[in-house]
């Protein structure tokens, strides 16, 4: 209908079974959400007025990406992107889902020549699919900077999740009911994490660097998990100017001075 001037927030959302839409020459923006999920909208055409298209507009709308990255039923991943107002392109290409046989799988760093940019929300998620349910291992691509609340939630059966060396952020409950996790290996890269990006529970253990924003944040805040320093071997120690030789009961305190020097007092 001409005269709308805006599509507003999940205003289409999960309308599964809509193949046709036709936005007025007089629309302006289309907001998060709009059409997400969206899964049989096999094309669309965004009228050159407007100016705002929010980056989850179109976040899962298969039959539209599969359209336009010719995937023929090549992938078992479910790809989204973000429109570029600037030149009428899609981008930020992002992994939405998975539906493969697999439960040991290594996430593309691109697709049909799309890099990946991001891991969607829930994408992962125990909940979204049986494929999901059963993930073992996940190897997630270099190039993610962020992993966004819940992209693991609920993977009962999850053991190993190899993190990239360029992420930086952990957000709200990545991790949150991945029962089988016992050991997760955290880059130096990671910055910044939520309080709850991970389960402060014991029996998970966290491998961090002991100079690292994760190392500080993990001793600050979370009191269940176990934390393990690399394995580094030192041949000896020196504390107040005296040597010490590590060996024996020292051993396992790898790289972490105050687990060492804690246990020099205790010994005497």
């Amino acid at each position: 209908c001409e005269g709308i001037e805006a599509v507003g927030d999940g205003a289409f959302a999960f309308c599964s079974d809509l193949t046709r839409v036709h936005l007025p020459e007089s629309l302006r923006r289309i907001e998060d959400g709009a059409f997400a999920r969206c899964t049989a909208l096999p094309a669309i055409a965004i009228p050159a007025g407007v100016k705002f298209v929010g980056e989850a507009a179109f976040l899962g709308c298969d039959a539209l990406f599969s359209g336009l990255l010719d995937l023929s039923g090549t992938t078992d991943y479910d790809i989204s992107a973000s429109y570029d107002l600037r030149d009428g392109s899609w981008h930020i290409w992002t992994i939405t889902g998975y539906h493969g046989p697999d439960t040991d799988i290594t996430v593309p760093s691109e697709v049909s020549g799309k890099p990946i940019a991001r891991i969607a929300p829930e994408a992962f998620a125990g909940y979204t699919s049986e494929s999901c349910a059963q993930l073992r291992r996940v190897v997630l691509p270099h190039g993610i900077r962020e992993l966004y609340p819940l992209t693991f939630k609920d993977c009962k059966h999850l053991e190993e999740v190899v993190l990239p060396d360029t992420l930086e952020e952990l957000s709200q409950g990545v991790f949150d009911g991945c029962d089988a996790l016992h050991k997760l290996t955290i880059p130096p890269s990671v910055t910044y994490f939520h309080l709850q990006a991970i389960p402060d529970r014991a029996g998970l253990t966290l491998c961090v660097e002991p100079s690292s924003a994760a190392y500080g944040f993990a001793k600050a805040n979370w009191e269940n998990v176990s934390l393990q320093l690399p394995a580094a071997d030192p041949a000896s120690l020196t504390i107040a100017g005296k040597t010490f030789v590590l060996t024996g009961d020292f051993t396992h305190c790898g790289g972490d001075r105050d687990a060492v020097k804690a246990l020099i007092e205790e010994k005497g």
